[in-house]
């Protein structure tokens, strides 16, 4: 590769990365899902089955919830990561709660009236993880009153 191929290689890739928003970091090797199925659990139905490879999207519009489906084959910690692609009221109750297999137990966190699009901060990111410790089916469900379209994604880690 010659001196002159080299510099035209490291410009182009400085283009592809300072052309990069946000979102696309945000959903950087993942595909996006619909989430639009009805998937039976625990006594309700959520939307999809989501893991590390996906992200889907949803808007908060007067109350609405996204449930999804996380599955892990050891304890796992299980973050949820909101991206907040438009930014109307923040609201004062947005939640996240992840139940284990089969709904024996409920573990949520909430922004506690704090506003999340403020603690979301430049990048617009808002994250609560929480570990499950059944492995199989997990319900994850997000709730909120604010006012935003938003990207969804899962991140699962295996505790040590």
């Amino acid at each position: 590769m010659t001196q002159g191929t080299r510099i035209a290689a490291l410009l182009a890739a400085l283009f592809v990365c300072a052309c990069s928003t946000a979102e696309d970091n945000f959903t950087k090797d993942r595909q996006p899902i619909a989430c639009r199925e009805s998937v039976p659990v625990c006594s309700t139905f959520a939307s999809c089955i989501l893991d590390d490879g996906l992200y889907t999207s949803g808007d908060f519009a007067q109350g609405a919830s996204k449930r999804v489906i996380v599955r892990t084959t050891v304890p796992s910690d299980i973050q949820v990561d909101l991206f907040f692609s438009t930014e109307g009221s923040p609201g004062l109750d947005t939640e996240i709660a992840w139940y284990e297999t089969g709904c024996s137990d409920r573990k949520s966190q909430s922004s506690g009236g704090t506003d999340i699009f403020s603690e979301a901060g430049a990048d617009r990111i808002w994250s609560r993880t929480q570990t499950v410790y059944e492995a199989g089916d997990h319900l994850v469900e997000v709730f909120s009153d604010a006012q935003a379209q938003y990207l969804l994604r899962i991140t699962v880690k295996a505790v040590q």
